[in-house]
């Protein structure tokens, strides 16, 4: 059977069958069964009568028939299939209880032929060949008899309070049946409401939290952005001048370590020369010769300590502004991902970015003292 819910099969059977009502295909089926065995007592009332076997004979092919339609419905299909199939089944059998080919066991007629079969099943038989639009037959007196007690009770003049009594049972019953799978499908829907109506007040308020979290979420993510983006403003530049401080103390420090090889090249050259002309090469060794020699190595040598400590210093600085650069970007990281440090960490911090900086020179780095100061130190000592 389909998983999904189905509605109720109804069927319009024509004035004299009435209407049916069935809560599934299942349902359908037995009342046909039960239907086709009631009437198999036909089979015994026509043995002998020509006339009656061909109506067994009509009887039996139209059962057959819709039989057949009843077991042409798929139940475990599509659905689509399944309304298609299961409209087949009742145009046919609307199309042959409609005409009165067919009588339902419930109706009047089939009540009154109920009835009649507690006196006579022959009498019972041949109404039911009245009924069903045969018409009168002369064969017998029996047939003349039933088809007569058909008439009356058609027309009202034979007293079929019994069988309209019989049948207002049935049909009453049924409703009474309809009605209780009703209510079961009332109850299961409301019941089906009442849960998807708590589901639906579950998920608001979930729905509801969710939505706040989300605006609380992106209220701190925008603050947190509007804050960095306050702090990226102010220290912009900042940042504008660390960089360009760092690119020209790099090119300084590339300018004077080259003039620092090149001077130290030419003073290693002008000391060997003075060694070997007023040292190496005279005979006779002179104390101004040696003192000569002497002020120009410290010269030299200082000057050279001088161009070193300059390219240090630029090399010192340029280092210092790209810590600087490197801490301001990642303050600005941490503030915008909202993991910036506290207030007191902060002011920390910002001490640090804009702290003095130092030129890297030592400050004893002047000329040399000259021999009279030297002497004056001495002899003061």
């Amino acid at each position: 059977m389909s998983k999904t819910k189905r509605k109720r099969i109804r069927l319009n059977l024509g004035e004299f069958n009435g209407d049916k009502s069935f809560a599934s295909v299942e349902s359908f089926r037995e009342w046909h069964v039960k239907e086709y065995r009631h009437y198999t007592w036909v089979s015994g009332a026509a043995h002998g009568d020509k006339g009656l076997r061909d109506l067994y004979i009509v009887q039996e092919s139209l059962y057959d028939l819709l039989s057949q339609y009843l077991q042409d419905i798929v139940v475990d299909d599509s659905e689509e299939l399944y309304e298609n199939t299961l409209l087949d089944a009742k145009r046919e059998f609307e199309e042959i209880y409609g005409n009165n080919r067919l009588i339902s066991t419930s109706s009047p007629r089939g009540e009154f032929i109920e009835l009649l079969r507690e006196q006579d099943d022959k009498l019972a038989v041949w109404a039911l060949h009245y009924f069903l639009g045969r018409g009168v037959s002369y064969v017998s007196s029996k047939a003349l008899e039933g088809a007569f007690v058909a008439m009356q009770f058609d027309k009202g003049l034979s007293s079929n309070v019994d069988a309209e009594r019989e049948s207002l049972k049935v049909l009453r019953t049924e409703w009474s049946e309809a009605y209780t799978d009703l209510s079961d499908e009332m109850g299961e829907l409301r019941n089906k409401y009442e849960a998807l109506v708590v589901d639906m007040e579950t998920k608001k308020t979930e729905q509801a939290e969710k939505f706040d979290n989300l605006v609380e979420e992106s209220g701190s993510i925008l603050d947190h952005i509007t804050t960095t983006y306050d702090n990226k403003l102010a220290l912009q530049s900042s940042v504008s001048y660390w960089t360009s401080k760092k690119a020209e103390h790099k090119k300084a420090a590339c300018k004077v370590g080259w003039f620092s090889l090149v001077a130290g090249t030419l003073i290693g050259a002008v000391l060997a020369y003075i060694a070997y002309e007023h040292l190496l090469k005279v005979e006779e060794f002179e104390y101004w010769r040696m003192t000569l020699f002497f002020l120009f190595s410290t010269l030299g040598i200082w000057l050279l300590r001088v161009l070193v400590r300059v390219y240090l210093s630029h090399l010192h600085l340029g280092t210092d502004a790209s810590e600087r650069i490197t801490m301001i970007q990642t303050y600005l990281a941490l503030l915008r991902e909202g993991q910036g440090p506290a207030d007191d960490e902060r002011q920390l911090i910002l001490q640090t970015l804009f702290r003095p900086s130092s030129t890297g020179l030592i400050k004893d780095d002047g000329v040399p003292s000259s021999a009279f100061e030297l002497l004056a130190k001495a002899i003061s000592k």
